[in-house]
């Protein structure tokens, strides 16, 4: 698994976890984590393999995450992953991943115009109802479509 693979996988996790309103802490740490490992010079499985070295000396990987980040190279899944997808509906995940909504915006969609789709999202942004809630505005609906 490479780098950037471990990062995305993190990224998700922290998306996940802010939909569901977890603590802004443990998101952002998620967050740190992915950055880190995305902006390594060397494979993070190099690292994780080396008994002389520790994942843990890396910038904002503690002892919790550097678990996640040896469980993930094991065996190519997290399990809080597997359990936030479990808890998270489908279609909020799939808002997550436009770009310009990130997990608060897409809260929003989902919540005050019932958006449980790409489709929705689309129909919602033609007919300019998405501009019609507070912090959207034209530009975002034209960065939608």
């Amino acid at each position: 698994m490479e780098n950037p693979e471990v990062a995305q996988i993190f990224d998700e996790v922290a998306d996940l976890l802010e939909l569901q309103g977890a603590n802004l802490f443990r998101v952002r740490a998620y967050r740190n984590a992915a950055r880190t490992l995305r902006d390594l010079a060397e494979p993070v499985a190099k690292i994780a393999a080396d008994p002389e070295r520790k994942l843990e000396d890396l910038s904002g990987i503690g002892a919790d995450l550097a678990g996640k980040v040896r469980t993930l190279l094991q065996t190519g899944d997290l399990p809080i992953r597997r359990e936030l997808r479990g808890q998270v509906p489908a279609g909020l995940r799939d808002l997550v991943a436009v770009p310009g909504l990130g997990p608060k915006r897409a809260q929003v969609l989902y919540q005050q115009l019932g958006i449980r789709s790409l489709d929705q999202l689309r129909q919602a942004a033609r007919q300019h109802r998405v501009r019609e809630l507070k912090g959207f505005g034209p530009k975002t609906e034209e960065k939608i479509l």
